[in-house]
């Protein structure tokens, strides 16, 4: 129905949505590109968006230094019911060396990771302020 760069009208992306979702195997990259372009036309809407340069940003602010870095993986740990830690450096006196870090936490499972460990500003620690098994005050 539309090409790259081609601009549609509310109705023309409506359509082009429901005939895409009516395909066996839909592109939803297409469909997310439609459905954000249909938003964003309504001059009604207004939504707040993110720069990929904010998120290199907010990182380099929160864990600009390998100490902190090593420091939120070890909470990390903690927030998953972790009792041992084992950090296992390897060539630590070479650039390039390893460091290797197990615990004996819980894990995420998939939804979590994409519903609270990849959304910035999440409630997941206010929503569930303790850990499942010995329901320790999350780091």
């Amino acid at each position: 129905m539309s090409g790259a760069g081609e601009t549609l009208d509310p109705e023309q992306i409506k359509t082009a949505i429901e005939e895409e979702l009516k395909k066996a195997s839909p592109d939803w990259h297409r469909i997310e590109q439609w459905s954000r372009a249909r938003v964003e036309s309504d001059p009604d809407n207004v939504r707040f968006t993110v720069d990929a340069g904010h998120i290199q940003r907010l990182g380099a602010e929160l864990v600009g230094k390998q100490d902190t870095a090593l420091s939120e993986l070890i909470k990390n740990a903690y927030d998953a019911d972790a009792t041992k830690v084992v950090l296992t450096f390897t060539d630590y006196q070479q650039p390039g060396g390893t460091l290797v870090i197990e615990d004996d936490g819980s894990g995420m499972q998939d939804d979590v990771i994409r519903s609270s460990w990849m959304r910035i500003s999440t409630a997941s620690k206010v929503d569930q302020p303790l850990s499942p098994i010995y329901r320790r005050v999350r780091a």
